[in-house]
């Protein structure tokens, strides 16, 4: 059987790298790119969307908004996808 993993908030945070949300960024990616190899598939929950979608919102300066919502979108995508 194939296995599943979850992403969380913060682990979609860190990978989106948004601002003072990702320290463990390298990390993160390191186990992605493992689990990718490993043949996982990956579930974003709805729960994770939403809170990543209002961290990005509450981002102070307005182009980082607007360049990690354009980010967000894309990757939500894929996930759809």
């Amino acid at each position: 059987m194939k296995a599943v993993a979850i992403v969380d908030t913060s682990i979609f945070c860190e990978f989106l790298n948004i601002p003072k949300m990702n320290d463990s960024r390298e990390e993160v990616l390191n186990e992605f790119e493992r689990l990718l190899n490993d043949e996982t598939s990956f579930l974003l929950p709805m729960a994770a969307v939403y809170e990543t979608g209002n961290h990005i919102a509450q981002l102070p300066d307005g182009g980082n908004r607007r360049r990690f919502a354009q980010f967000f979108v894309e990757q939500v995508h894929k996930a759809i996808n």
